[in-house]
């Protein structure tokens, strides 16, 4: 693809996307030798995501990387080898002479075409390009956020009859889907994504752990352990922007959302910070918390008396909603309260 498209970031998402769904172990291979900082950037998104990382700092030869991250793959019984190569411009003969090498060495099972959808149809005609003097396989779209209706995806499948394979729909390593046609239409018609909701869920929520938390959660017994948990579990989902989207309804709030930032929100670092200061018997259960604990825990995380009381008050109110939310008419009655919201907050 070219540069700037998101070449780096979508290789992390498709390991991530194997490793995680699809069971895995993958390595990457850093072989963009021309751009400055290519393979730091890589290295640490695959720190990020746990995932192997082949590069070569001593080489400037992509080809001699590729062949000895194969031969290190054969050895490793890695199951899927990405190779992230160097942006280019089509026309640039040398580069694409390159990147035919790298083609004819590793003998790829596939090759993705990486587009930016912001790019509109400059992105339709280069993927022809590429598809002319390399061949492509796939193409990945990156920075399809819900706001685009789809003009790149349908001119890219109808004229260069290659077919859509992911879309990137955020900043995070877990925001990679697989391209559902149906599922994209009926998110863009604010029908939501219950099925691709469903996967992402179960990717990251263990099956007995979720069942547990469900009694717990009946039973009134929530407690800041299992907020963290939640929480974690969450960030792990990828964007709220994304989630929301895949909700039926919730279309229009995902947008409210498109900023929201689970790991650098002010407010969950606050309630982290006050949770940190609590002794495990205060964490597993609320109620212990009187005056002169409570003083004990604004001293520890640094926040006043007013802070903590009114963190512990959301608190509360958060496990009664989840307790009422519980129940067979759940969904039903959250999509409600949630179409309440939106309609007051939202301009419309």
């Amino acid at each position: 693809g070219l540069q700037g498209s998101g070449k780096t970031t979508t290789t992390g998402k498709l390991a991530n996307w194997l490793k995680t769904r699809q069971k895995k172990r993958v390595l990457v291979v850093a072989a963009d030798l021309q751009r400055l900082a290519a393979v730091e950037q890589l290295r640490q998104v695959c720190a990020s995501i746990e995932v192997e990382l082949y590069a070569d700092d001593a080489s400037k030869n992509p080809v001699d990387v590729v062949k000895a991250a194969l031969e290190h793959a054969k050895k490793a019984l890695v199951d899927v080898v990405l190779i992230d190569t160097a942006g280019r411009l089509a026309i640039d003969d040398e580069l694409m002479g390159e990147l035919a090498e790298v083609k004819a060495v590793a003998n790829p099972h596939e090759i993705f075409y990486v587009a930016d959808s912001l790019s509109g149809q400059d992105a339709v005609r280069t993927a022809g390009t590429f598809n002319e003097k390399i061949g492509i396989d796939g193409v990945i779209l990156t920075k399809y956020d819900g706001d685009s209706k789809g003009g790149v995806a349908l001119g890219i499948a109808s004229q260069i009859q290659v077919p859509l394979r992911f879309i990137g729909a955020g900043e995070k390593m877990e925001d990679l889907e697989i391209f559902l046609p149906d599922r994209i239409v009926n998110r863009l018609m604010g029908l939501g994504d219950i099925e691709g909701l469903a996967e992402r869920t179960a990717s990251v929520i263990d099956e007995k752990r979720a069942k547990a938390l469900t009694k717990k959660i009946k039973k009134g017994e929530f407690n800041f352990n299992d907020f963290l948990e939640q929480m974690e579990s969450l960030k792990k989902m990828g964007s709220m922007k994304s989630i929301m989207g895949m909700i039926p309804g919730m279309g229009g709030m995902a947008s409210a959302l498109k900023d929201f930032d689970l790991e650098n929100s002010s407010q969950l670092k606050q309630i982290k910070a006050l949770v940190s200061s609590m002794t495990v018997k205060e964490r597993e259960d609320p109620e212990l918390l009187n005056n002169s604990r409570k003083a004990r825990l604004a001293k520890g995380c640094g926040l006043d008396i007013i802070e903590v009381n009114r963190i512990l008050k959301q608190f509360k109110n958060a496990s009664k909603m989840a307790k009422r939310f519980s129940g067979k008419s759940g969904m039903k009655d959250l999509q409600s309260m949630m179409g309440q919201m939106q309609g007051a907050r939202l301009p419309r």
